[in-house]
């Protein structure tokens, strides 16, 4: 992490955030229906009820290179409703991952890219 503000707000600034990918489009544990305010914070699993840590969206979109690294069948139509913003894409946590700063690039197996 670089240690010169990226904006007024004086917002840290990663210089790469590499991310994963739920089988419901959650990503760094931001959940549906989980909008976190705070900088960094607390959110539930909704299956499993476990507590996670995360930071919020601005904060991750204001990194300079952000990686999804993306792998199985089981993500594929999640994959492409993302990437082709289709059937309410903007209700997934990971399409709302858009570097206001920086590049956004996915790295996926061809099972994960199936529907691309």
């Amino acid at each position: 992490m670089t240690n010169v503000p990226s904006d007024a707000h004086r917002l840290p600034r990663f210089d790469w955030i590499i991310l994963g990918l739920g089988h419901d489009g959650h990503t760094a544990s931001l959940f549906p229906d989980q909008l976190p305010s705070n900088l960094c914070a607390v959110t539930i699993h909704p299956q499993t009820g476990h507590h996670r840590i995360t930071m919020n969206y601005k904060l991750i979109n204001h990194a300079h290179r952000i990686s999804f690294i993306v792998q199985g069948s089981h993500k594929a139509k999640i994959v492409a409703q993302i990437l082709n913003k289709t059937g309410g894409s903007t209700a997934i946590p990971a399409a709302q991952i858009r570097p206001v700063d920086g590049i956004c690039e996915w790295y996926m197996d061809e099972a994960a890219a199936a529907y691309l």
